[in-house]
């Protein structure tokens, strides 16, 4: 495979891994990560919604530091922990967001619907996953003219109606999370979802600003000047807010702001970067020591 500075773009990458799953009858090899600390099921109400996240580790391994896979086992973990052994699926496509943001609805439509029917199979109601993108394309496979019928949320939202007693230190910032759709239309994912998780000495990046870096469908690594000065702006909030750590609400998002840190990047700053599940989860093992 040649390197992404050499043309071949994470961007196309992904986007190709899409229109091969689209055509159907693929069968993946994409639950290697989970292990036997991990309970999940074959059939029932709720389904944690993978991703991209097996693919874009392979397709990413050297660029940035640390596996991604580190999100869904997080999630799992933590659904676990409140009770829930979700539904994993182990042929689930790309939800679709790219190809219908940039106008490939037959492709955005062949996802969906297989996506669709393997919801309806195992019996689900509700729809959980780690990126803000996906639910949100998730919940609007109204538009490519279909209805799955279940509720769909990020699993940071789930948990955060769940987890007794786990509230995000201060010194801690969000990453904004957006999608803007092709009518003009645009949704964030607002702070107050996450209830008591998230006190008032949590930064909200963006919180007003509508010049925020959107990294849900643009790639998954940052290589154009206006989305590096954007992220440059960003942290610079983060720094002057004296934040310590920066959590992310995506895999995408996660691994953008992994790559600009990387000890080589154009960016110096100390601030941690951390999936917001993930962060959760360490907070919860720290405090059984």
């Amino acid at each position: 495979m040649r390197r992404i500075e050499g043309g071949f773009t994470n961007r196309e990458m992904m986007r190709t891994v899409a229109r091969l799953q689209a055509k159907g009858g693929l069968r993946q090899k994409r639950l290697s990560w989970l292990d036997d600390s991990l309970q999940t099921t074959e059939t029932g109400d709720v389904v944690y919604f993978v991703g991209c996240v097996p693919f874009a580790d392979v397709l990413l391994a050297g660029q940035i530091e640390d596996s991604v896979l580190s999100v869904p086992r997080a999630a799992i973990q933590l659904l676990n922990l409140v009770g829930t052994r979700p539904v994993v699926l182990p042929n689930e496509v790309c939800c679709g967001l790219d190809a219908y943001l940039s106008g490939d609805t037959d492709t955005a439509r062949s996802l969906a619907r297989q996506n669709a029917e393997m919801f309806r199979t195992v019996g689900a109601k509700t729809i959980l996953t780690s990126c803000t993108g996906g639910a949100w394309m998730l919940r609007n496979y109204s538009a490519l003219g279909l209805d799955h019928g279940c509720e769909v949320m990020h699993v940071a939202e789930f948990l955060a109606q769940r987890l007794v007693g786990v509230r995000l230190p201060c010194g801690t910032a969000v990453w904004p999370s957006s999608v803007s759709a092709p009518d003009g239309t645009q949704e964030r994912f607002e702070l107050f979802r996450l209830g008591k998780i998230a006190g008032p000495d949590v930064v909200e990046l963006a919180k007003r600003d509508a010049a925020w870096v959107g990294c849900e469908a643009d790639g998954w690594l940052p290589r154009d000047a206006d989305t590096r000065e954007r992220i440059d702006q960003l942290i610079e909030k983060a720094t002057e807010a004296g934040c310590e750590r920066i959590l992310t609400l995506s895999p995408r998002s996660l691994t953008s702001l992994k790559f600009v840190m990387r000890p080589d990047s154009w960016v110096k700053s100390g601030i941690e970067v951390e999936d917001l599940v993930v962060h959760l989860a360490g907070l919860i093992e720290e405090s059984k020591k």
